[in-house]
């Protein structure tokens, strides 16, 4: 396996807080000023969010054992929600750009891959459990 497949296998969900913190920044600069601040945190988030999303597609066509091991990771697992809420916060700060269509879409995909989340995680760490609580070994971070 090349570097760039173990990067991509490897990768975690976990990175999506990029996208999200980045997005939250440009809004407060479209807000509060500079404008040239804004927009260049949201070209940067918009452009993490596309090559996340890409590789994280990749990652779920072409190393799919890679994210059935993390659903049943409690120590990683819940790092899957950064991407619906990475979605979010992007979406809103387009929508202050003038794209509520892109927003729209943004806000439609995120609500529908939370809500699978939000039965899948809990049922893939019950499925997945060599103990008898996995509370313990949860990180949300």
């Amino acid at each position: 396996m090349g570097r760039d497949q173990t990067a991509i296998s490897s990768l975690s969900p976990g990175y999506f807080p990029f996208v999200m913190a980045t997005s939250i920044i440009s809004t407060a600069a479209f807000l509060l000023g500079p404008a040239w601040l804004s927009r260049t945190l949201l070209v940067i988030a918009a452009a993490g969010f596309a090559v996340l999303a890409v590789a994280q597609l990749v990652q779920l066509i072409g190393f799919r054992s890679h994210v059935v091991a993390t659903f049943g990771d409690p120590t990683r697992v819940f790092g899957f929600f950064a991407i619906p809420a990475g979605m979010d916060v992007l979406g809103i700060r387009l929508g202050a750009a003038g794209h509520p269509l892109v927003t729209a879409i943004l806000a439609a995909v995120a609500a529908g891959l939370w809500l699978v989340l939000t039965y899948a995680v809990p049922a893939s760490l019950l499925l997945a459990r060599s103990q008898e609580s996995v509370v313990g070994a949860v990180n949300g971070t």
